[in-house]
């Protein structure tokens, strides 16, 4: 978690939630992140001062793949592409039941900011 959180607030973002690995409904492990490369945060939106929110809902299947991403939450559509981009060649450890990797979804709130 602190790799991703130096990696992100490197980058003009910080992770909001205080874990990133989730515990879906029954599982016995929880999903943890291996690779999530930040977002793209584009110069152009930086020198426009366009800073916001982005809450992404990610699916995560018993590979540890995002399969699916959407935005849950927002505050500022412009950067949504960026952070659906990036989030979608995120990859995790799976979360498992009973000993076997399961699928599972979890929140993730970007914050984009000019630092």
């Amino acid at each position: 978690m602190n790799s991703l959180r130096r990696t992100l607030l490197t980058c003009g973002l910080m992770l909001l939630a205080p874990t990133l690995p989730c515990l879906a409904e029954g599982n016995d492990t929880k999903a943890v992140p291996l690779r999530t490369p930040p977002p793209e945060y584009p110069v152009a939106l930086r020198r426009a001062n366009i800073t916001g929110l982005v809450v992404v809902k990610l699916d995560i299947n018993a590979e540890g793949k995002v399969t699916e991403a959407s935005v849950v939450k927002s505050n500022q559509p412009k950067l949504e592409p960026h952070a659906l981009r990036a989030v979608k060649n995120w990859l995790f450890k799976p979360a498992t039941k009973d000993g076997v990797a399961v699928a599972a979804s979890l929140s993730v709130p970007l914050q984009f900011q000019i630092e």
